[in-house]
Order: C-alpha cells, then sequence, then structure tokens
C-alpha cells in the first residue's frame, strides 16, 4: 500500500509528537510541542484566516486523535473481548496477554502490551507482518479506522478490522492505534493544554459547545471563536465550591446580594429544544435515560409555551405526587421507583442559558432569573422553578440556612445576583450543615473503589468493606484513603459483588498503579481502576494514619474518620473523582474550619487521663518492665544491647506482616523505656545504604550520630520534625532513598527504550537514503542524544532533589 504520509499527515509523525508531549511534565512544554506541530502541519503563522496556507493536517484529525476521549466514540469493544481478537490475531492464549496487562513488564499500558505480543508473534503472522517495514500510514487513514470500528458491534466484523489494521501496522503504529482504543494516550496532557496550542480560546470555544466542529469551522473560515451557547450541544455545566462561613459567601460574592437556592439532591439535567427535536444531557454530558424524562417534553411546552428554542440547567426528581416532597436521591432508578407507589418526576428549573434564538451565558444571572420566572408557569409535580432567597447581609443568610436545616433539606446554593453563567468553573458557592459543622469535615470526598475484603456471617461470600482511595496525577498512581462499608446496605453489597471486575490481589505482584501498604492488603482489587465506581464518602474528620498512603499538603499520611458511604456517584469516573491535590485541599479547609469554630479541637499529645484502658494497661506493663531492668529506680543512664536488638526483632517481624500483639507491647515498652530515661545514646551508624546516590547521602552515612535508634525505624510512620529529631531511622532513610532511586532508574530505562526505538528507526530511514544524506542522518541521531541526555539529567537532578528532602526530613 503506497501513501504519500507528507501529504496526508504521517501517523508516524504523530506519535513523535506523543512521545514529544510526554517527555515533559511541564504544561507550557506541552502546550508548545502542540502549537509547533500544528503550525508546521496546517500552516498556520500569525493569522488563522490566511487562506493560501499549505494544507497538510485535517485539524478537526488532529484533534479526534490527541483528545480520544472528547471524540465520545463508542467502539463496542470491552478490554476481555479486545485481548481475545489480538491473541487469535497473533496466534496466543488470551490469559497470556491479559497476564502481561495485569502483572507483566508492561502492567497497565495495554497498547505496550500488544506491541511486545506483536513482535514476539511477528513471524507467526507471515508476509502479512509490518515488523520490519516502514509506517505507511497516515493520520486521515487511522481516523477513518476508528470511524469505521464504532459502528461495528458483531465480533466478526470488529475480528476482521482489527486484523485490516494490524496488517497496515508496525508494532509502533499498532501500540498507539489500541491507545485510541483505550482512549489513553499516556502522555499526561487535557484538554486545556492540548487546546491552547491549537488557539488561545479554544478550550473556552470546547467547553462551551462540547464539540471540535464548532472550533475547526471557526478556524477555517478565520474568525474568531467566540463564547455562546449551541443549540442542541451541551455545555459543560458550572459547578459550586464548598463555602464554610457565612461571611465567606459575602467576600466571594462581590454584587452584595446573593441569590440563595435551595440544593436539591437529584441529577443535574440540560434540556435542549429547537422547536422540532428534544436532547437531555447529564452533569457528564452523557444522554439521559428515557424513563427518567418522561413527560419532561410535554410539562415544558405547557410551561413555557412562548418558547420557539430553549436551553435550560436544571434538576430532575422524584416527589410524591400526594405530598409534593422530594424523595430520596436515587429514587430514579427503575427498581427504586417501584418502591414508591406515587412517585411521579419533575423538574426544577434554576438557569435559561438560551432562549428564542439568543445565547444567555454573558447576561447577569438577575436578568436570567427575570426572563425565567416571566416566561415559566409552574404546574405542580411536573415542572417548577428553583425556590430562591435574595439574601444581602450575614444574618439574613444564617437565618435562612437554619431553616433549611429545621426542614432537613440538604443546603443552599449561593450565586451572585450579577455572575454571568461560566461552563466549567466552579464559581457558585455549596453551603451544607457539615460544612459548617466545627467537628465535620469540610465536604464529602469523591473517592474510587480500589479494592474489597470478605465479608463474614451474614455477608459471607460478599464483598463487605471497600478500600478506596485517590488518584495522585503527579505519579498516576492510586493512594489509599479509608476503607469503608457503613452507608452500605445488604442489596448493594450483592450488586458490587455480583458486578465489580475483580481479581485477587497478591503483594508481591501488585500493580505499578496502586500504593497500598501491607497492612491494608485487600483479598481483591479491581482489574481496571478506571472503570471503577465512585463513592461520595464522608466521615467525622480527617485524622493522622498509620498505613493509608493518602497525604496531607506536609506530608503526612491521612485516612478518613468513620467513614460512611453517602451516594454511589454514578455519573463520576476515576477522573473526575478527588484528585490527591483536591483532598489535600479539603484536608486543609476541613482543619482550618475545625481551628477557627473550637480552639478545644487543636492538636495535642495524649495524656494518661485521656487514653483507654487499654492503652493505661500498656503504658502501666510497659513502666514495670522498664523498671523491673533498670538497675535502679531512677532509671539507667545507659539502654542495653539487647533492648536494640529486641527492636530490630520487632521491625523484622513487622516488616514480613506478622504483627504480633505481643511485640507490639514490647515495642510500646521500649519506647517509654527510651523516652523516659531522658539520656543521650551514642550511636554510630555502620550499616551503610545498599546504594548512595548522592554526596550528601554519602556524607551522612559517615558521621556520628548521638539520637538513639527509633524501635519501629522501617516500619516507623511518624512524620513530624519533633520525631525525628529525638530518634534516628536509618533503615527507614535507605529505604526511602532506594525508592527514589528505583524509580529514578525505571524511569531511566523507560527514556533509553523510547530514544533507542526512536534512534534505530531514523538509523533505518536513512539508510533506504543516498550516502549524501549521511550528514543528514548524523544531525539527527545527535538532535536525539543531546534529548535524551537532557531528559536524563532532568531525571537525575528530581532524584536528588528528592533524596536531599528525605535527608533533611530525617535529619532535622
Amino acid at each position: 500500500m503506497s501513501v504519500d504520509c507528507e501529504a496526508k499527515g504521517s501517523f508516524k509523525e504523530f506519535q513523535k509528537l506523543c512521545i514529544d508531549i510526554a517527555s515533559d511534565p511541564g504544561r507550557l512544554h506541552k502546550t508548545a510541542a502542540v502549537k509547533a506541530f500544528h503550525e508546521k502541519y496546517d500552516g498556520i503563522r500569525e493569522h488563522y484566516g490566511n487562506k493560501n496556507r499549505k494544507k497538510i493536517c485535517d485539524l478537526k484529525v488532529l484533534l479526534n486523535l490527541l483528545l480520544p476521549k472528547a471524540t465520545k466514540r463508542v467502539y463496542h469493544m470491552s478490554d476481555k473481548k479486545m485481548w481475545k481478537m489480538f491473541a487469535s490475531i497473533f496466534g496466543m492464549e488470551e490469559e497470556a496477554l491479559s497476564d502481561e496487562y495485569t502483572k507483566g513488564t508492561y502492567a497497565g499500558d495495554v497498547g505496550a502490551v500488544i506491541k511486545q505480543a506483536y513482535k514476539a508473534n511477528e513471524k507467526k503472522l507471515g508476509n502479512s507482518s509490518n515488523s520490519s517495514k516502514d509506517s505507511v500510514l497516515s493520520m486521515k487513514e487511522v481516523d477513518s479506522y476508528l470511524d469505521k470500528l464504532t459502528a461495528l458491534t458483531k465480533h466478526d466484523e470488529q475480528m476482521k478490522m482489527l486484523t485490516e489494521v494490524t496488517q497496515q501496522c508496525t508494532p509502533n503504529d499498532l501500540c498507539w492505534f489500541v491507545r485510541q482504543l483505550d482512549k489513553d494516550l499516556r502522555i499526561d496532557a487535557g484538554n486545556r493544554t492540548i487546546l491552547d496550542g491549537i488557539h488561545p480560546t479554544a478550550y473556552e470555544a470546547f467547553v462551551t459547545r462540547s464539540s471540535f466542529d464548532y472550533i475547526v469551522e471557526k478556524m477555517k473560515l478565520g474568525g474568531q471563536l467566540t463564547i455562546s451557547a449551541g443549540l442542541m450541544t451541551p455545555l459543560k455545566p458550572m459547578l459550586a465550591n464548598a463555602c464554610k462561613s457565612y461571611e465567606e459567601a459575602f467576600t466571594k460574592c462581590k454584587s452584595g446580594v446573593i441569590f440563595a437556592e435551595i440544593k436539591y439532591d437529584g441529577e443535574r439535567v440540560q434540556v435542549h429544544w429547537n422547536g422540532k427535536e428534544w436532547l437531555f444531557y447529564s452533569r457528564s454530558l452523557k444522554p439521559v435515560v428515557d424513563k427518567k424524562i418522561e413527560h419532561v417534553k410535554e410539562a415544558v411546552n405547557k410551561s413555557c409555551p412562548n418558547a420557539t428554542s430553549i436551553i435550560l440547567d436544571s434538576e430532575i426528581i422524584m416527589v410524591d405526587e400526594t405530598t409534593g416532597e422530594p424523595l430520596p436521591f436515587g429514587s430514579l432508578g427503575v427498581h427504586k421507583r417501584l418502591k414508591f407507589d406515587s412517585a411521579q418526576c419533575c423538574l426544577f428549573v434554576f438557569d435559561v442559558l438560551y432562549f428564542n434564538g439568543e445565547s444567555l451565558l454573558n447576561k447577569p444571572l438577575k436578568e436570567r432569573r427575570e426572563l425565567l420566572e416571566k416566561e415559566f408557569t409552574p404546574i405542580s409535580n411536573r415542572i417548577h422553578l428553583s425556590q430562591l432567597h435574595k439574601v444581602a447581609n450575614k444574618e439574613e443568610l444564617e437565618a435562612l440556612m437554619n431553616s433549611m436545616i429545621n426542614k432537613n433539606l440538604e443546603g443552599l446554593v449561593l450565586k451572585d445576583s450579577l455572575s454571568v453563567y461560566e461552563p466549567n468553573k466552579r464559581h457558585w458557592l455549596k453551603m451544607k450543615r457539615d460544612y459548617l459543622d466545627s467537628g465535620e469535615m469540610a465536604e464529602a470526598a469523591d473517592l474510587v473503589v480500589l479494592g474489597a475484603y470478605k465479608g463474614s456471617g451474614k455477608h459471607g461470600g460478599l464483598y463487605s468493606t471497600f478500600l478506596t482511595g485517590v488518584l495522585d496525577s503527579n505519579l498516576q498512581q492510586f493512594k489509599t484513603v479509608c476503607k469503608v462499608h457503613n452507608g452500605l446496605d445488604d442489596e448493594q453489597l450483592k450488586t458490587f459483588t455480583n458486578t465489580l471486575d475483580m481479581v485477587e490481589f497478591n503483594q508481591d505482584e501488585c500493580p505499578l498503579w496502586l500504593d497500598v501498604t501491607r497492612t491494608l492488603e485487600p483479598d481483591w482489587i479491581v482489574r481496571n481502576p478506571k472503570k471503577s465506581p465512585v463513592f461520595e464518602v464522608t466521615g467525622f474528620d480527617y485524622s493522622e494514619s498509620q498505613v493509608h498512603s493518602a497525604t496531607d499538603e506536609k506530608g503526612n499520611r491521612v485516612s478518613i474518620r468513620f467513614p460512611r458511604v453517602t451516594k454511589i456517584r454514578t455519573e463520576k469516573n476515576y477522573k473526575t473523582a478527588t484528585t490527591l491535590q483536591e483532598l489535600r485541599h479539603l484536608i486543609k479547609s476541613s482543619r482550618e474550619n475545625l481551628q477557627k469554630n473550637s480552639s478545644k479541637h487543636s492538636l495535642k499529645r495524649k495524656t494518661m487521663e485521656e487514653c483507654s484502658d487499654e492503652d493505661k494497661a500498656d503504658c502501666v506493663t510497659a513502666s514495670k518492665k522498664r523498671k523491673a531492668s533498670s538497675p535502679d529506680n531512677k532509671g539507667s543512664s545507659v539502654v542495653s544491647k539487647s533492648l536494640v536488638n529486641n527492636n530490630s526483632n520487632v521491625i523484622n517481624s513487622n516488616s514480613n506482616g506478622n504483627n504480633n500483639h505481643n511485640h507490639n507491647n514490647d515495642n510500646k515498652a521500649n519506647v517509654l523505656a527510651i523516652t523516659e530515661s531522658k539520656t543521650e545514646l551514642a550511636v554510630s551508624v555502620k550499616e551503610e545504604p545498599k546504594e548512595d546516590n548522592s554526596s550528601a547521602a554519602q556524607e551522612i552515612t559517615k558521621t556520628v550520630d548521638t539520637r538513639p535508634i527509633c524501635p519501629y525505624d522501617a516500619t516507623c510512620y511518624r512524620e513530624k520534625a519533633e520525631h525525628f529529631g529525638i530518634y534516628q531511622h536509618p533503615v527507614r532513610q535507605t529505604k526511602k532513598i532506594n525508592e527514589v532511586s528505583q524509580k529514578y532508574e525505571e524511569k531511566k530505562k523507560q527514556v533509553e527504550k523510547d530514544i533507542n526505538e526512536l534512534t534505530d528507526k531514523e538509523k533505518s530511514d536513512h539508510n533506504k537514503k543516498l550516502v549524501e544524506l549521511n550528514n543528514s542522518y548524523n544531525q539527527s541521531v545527535e538532535g536525539i542524544k543531546q534529548k535524551k541526555e537532557k531528559m536524563l539529567l532532568q531525571l537525575k537532578s528530581e532524584m536528588e532533589s528528592q533524596i536531599q528532602k528525605i535527608i533533611k526530613d530525617h535529619n532535622p
């Protein structure tokens, strides 16, 4: 097959762009790479309306391939089905592919797994293999293949198409093609990062229109990308942040007049009508199930007879037709509705974004609300306007909030009366009782289900407790936050047991995407966290944790105290759930709220009076042991070697996962003995770290330290500087340094591998050309080598910086 790749936009060049984007974590670099590629292949320089530009790469195709999730393509192909088809193409066992994906060298990277399988089974493919050939695919052809796949639902049709694609692909081509199917290019670049490289206002236009077509058409005509609502095209909804005080509300609402609306516990719905057709979109911009919106079309037409076209922002709620009272969240579901005899869908409208041919996004809220009240007539139990109160001062807001609490309503949504509608921005405020209570979390966290634990008794054979966590977007790794079972009923436990895709957990084969301690080892983990459900979890507060891997801003491990599931967030996924960075903000907000409302909640060390009876018994036992082993009742001035040896045994047993209760008690005794002796113990650190990665690390190991070794050392969870000022942690420090070094080596190998593949390919390409192009080849290879050296230097610098921080933290 002969293809003029330069004329149509080479898929190979697209792969180079993706590698370039992924090579630097900085957002500016990623955006600049997209901009350079776009200008090079689309001929765009200073004027977007240049009609004489050279047309090489179609902008719509480029956006489709760079942002696969935004295309909303559906391939009707589960992971298991894809493994089965590619295993058949390569002539290998399906289990071998899936095992490689979950446990192998390229675990979690479906594209890399398929690529390696292609290489390994090259001979079986015979003459149809392109493994040793150059890439012949264009970006447009790949986009066309993806479009065709969306129309295929039968196994045989899909199999035929994938076989045809494989025959046209090199291993690298197939890797990136499969990543398109998986909708994850692994380049760590979101919509804004990519679209900013296309046009300064492309992201805002996309958020408003949720479509590449508008961007492409406007740029073809050389026009400006205006921010306006598009009829029959969903907008990203405007959102709200937690408001923790009445003062904060008026600080953020600049106009001085707040529109306070009841916070309805329903499902967000965006209604579009062009005079002929209706479209309904959920919070995630997916089509709403028909049964949830029955009677809505008729109700809107009756309520607003003068409308010829309209976009409404609203909430759909099940209400009791007899009382008019809203039913609980989740009652819109088919099975839940059967429990309520007189349930009826009711639309609560709180904003109008488009009316009779005019976009209203830039109109102030006051005017949009006036239009709603003028044009809409409420219909009992069918359609209502949201209940709104105009609030001018803190006292009025407090009285209104107290009224909501007394009525057992969820809370209020606060909006500046002069604000415009900003899609995807969090410029509204939400106020709930939990946000104002000093002992409560400032806001519930949306946590991803990562694993599960076996049930017992009546829950035998079920997943009874779930391990939940958040995504650290910097490391692309999930951190555990809490184990939770409260809030889930038996029916939900059975449903999750039957539907969740879980595999048995093995600590020795823990996937790279999960950071979990041995103490928390679940019985099962999800096969793919990207497809895992999201729980809305709340609790009493955030507390320090010994075992969870999520951390606050200071690096202290944290968890949720007394967690409970308040909602199953079916409209959310791992990407829209709470991230580690957002969790840290929630923790900070909760603690600030706690300190403001009550000084008695300030952090302090437990005294004997505050200890539980069990803790007191442990302390008394430990004190007796110390006195019995002491030469006199005042305590020894030297801690014996046997004590240190005993501590080492405890460390070893803990590290092996054998947390014996007696060992724990002995440990407490040893800590108490060391603490109460109030003597200095000179200890030389003789054990050298396995691998010294900086001169600073070498210097530390040579110095004589007067601090005693912490009896927990390797398993110590403390992070405060005061603790490190008292005790040494040689094993823990070495372990931390080695972890950083290991991550550096892994990244280094991956970088070298990617660069070597590129270098080999460049060499193969240039050897086919005339001898006079040798100089060009040498320059190309040299450029790649320089890029590699730059990347490795950056990785090494990051590693050394982390090591310095570890040393500094452990040696204040």
